[in-house]
């Protein structure tokens, strides 16, 4: 709630509690006149200074809700969309690439490991790099017998709730940290499953599962970077 619409609650309330008062202190008046007051005694300065400030606030009540309702209803007052990215924005994109997992490192260890900054296959955490030469940086997508992970502890995937996504969709949805996973467990990967990864160079990739299987394990998966 802003401090606008907290401010004008507080004037309503005020305001109505002065008129109220203000209503009970004429009847009262109108009483002790019937019973003999004189109609020119003059009136308490406390209660004089109420009806002021009872007057005050409901003026500024009313300057506040009109106030409100403009900004309210102003095109500029609704939340700013996080506009889609320009095509130029693209560094890495793939319309299916296959991995598989690796059991033997000094062999196949370039098959399971993808780095969407580049789009060339990754390596892990490890500094010592072992195994076929490899273009690409750390890992975003690294497939293991039963679930992809990071090549390091940084929860960085998103699946998409719906069945398109863009890289505005992955920005906000990625905005949220407590909705971040460390790893995606193949259970939860299906063909056109969707998952928005946070890059290791912090930029947004959006991740579409072309195919997955189980026996053997095998994941191809199409993907697009922006650099945002």
């Amino acid at each position: 709630m802003s401090w606008l619409i907290i401010w004008l609650i507080v004037c309503v309330t005020a305001g109505t509690l002065i008129l109220v008062i203000r209503h009970i202190r004429k009847k009262r008046t109108t009483v002790a006149g019937s019973g003999g007051r004189e109609a020119g005694e003059p009136t308490s300065p406390f209660w004089t200074w109420v009806e002021r400030c009872g007057w005050c606030f409901g003026i500024v009540s009313g300057i506040a809700a009109v106030w409100t309702l403009v900004t309210s209803a102003s095109p500029g007052s609704s939340p700013a969309k996080t506009p889609s990215p320009d095509p130029s924005s693209v560094v890495a994109s793939s319309d299916g690439y296959p991995l598989e997992p690796c059991s033997w490192t000094l062999v196949c260890n370039d098959r399971d490991k993808m780095d969407l900054d580049t789009g060339n296959p990754g390596h892990g955490s490890s500094s010592i790099q072992v195994g076929p030469a490899r273009n690409g940086g750390p890992a975003e997508i690294i497939l293991e017998d039963d679930r992809i992970h990071g090549s390091d502890t940084t929860p960085r995937y998103v699946i998409s709730p719906g069945t398109t996504a863009d890289a505005a969709d992955c920005v906000n949805l990625l905005a949220h940290k407590k909705y971040r996973r460390l790893e995606v467990g193949l259970d939860d990967l299906t063909q056109g499953t969707k998952l928005c990864v946070e890059t290791n160079d912090k930029q947004v990739a959006l991740v579409t599962v072309m195919r997955v299987s189980y026996d053997p394990v095998g994941l191809e998966i199409a993907f697009t970077t922006w650099k945002v």
